[in-house]
């Protein structure tokens, strides 16, 4: 069900998707889903986040993702999204913070959940982020990317 509402807004010819303010998507591979249907699943929903930014109207996406086996790398398939104020992203495995989030620079709310949440050296997050939500229950110490603004008091 999910894969046919994906493809019916990621398709070019509607003109639907240009009006959403706000996608929340709960999509789930299966138990024994493979890594190529999860790489499928990626680029379906990379399209239809496109599609429904086109207009710049998406201001809120909300990803919860299960179950994933391998790392979720997010901010390395999600399109730019210029208008977008408020993320959150949960998946059941590992989500992985790999490159810097510029493409989303009206992002003011994020909210990430993983298992555990990494953020890798090159990881930046937006300085337009006034709220940050971390859950993360295998780390044991906050990230360097988020915890240097609270050091410098």
């Amino acid at each position: 069900m999910a894969r046919a509402l994906l493809t019916w807004l990621a398709q070019p010819e509607r003109r639907h998707a240009a009006h959403v303010q706000w996608l929340e998507m709960h999509l789930s591979l299966g138990p024994h889903g493979t890594e190529v249907e999860e790489r499928g699943l990626t680029a379906l929903v990379a399209s239809c986040v496109t599609a429904c930014d086109t207009a710049g109207q998406l201001q809120e996406l909300v990803l919860d993702l299960h179950p994933i086996e391998g790392p979720l790398a997010p901010f390395g398939w999600l399109p730019p999204l210029h208008s977008l104020q408020e993320l959150s992203i949960n998946c059941g495995s590992e989500l992985r913070l790999t490159v810097a989030a510029t493409a989303l620079p009206a992002l003011q709310r994020l909210q990430l959940s993983g298992t555990p949440v990494v953020f890798e050296a090159a990881a930046r997050l937006p300085p337009s982020i006034i709220d940050l939500s971390l859950s993360d229950l295998e780390g044991e110490e906050m990230p360097l990317q988020v915890s240097w603004p609270l050091s410098r008091q």
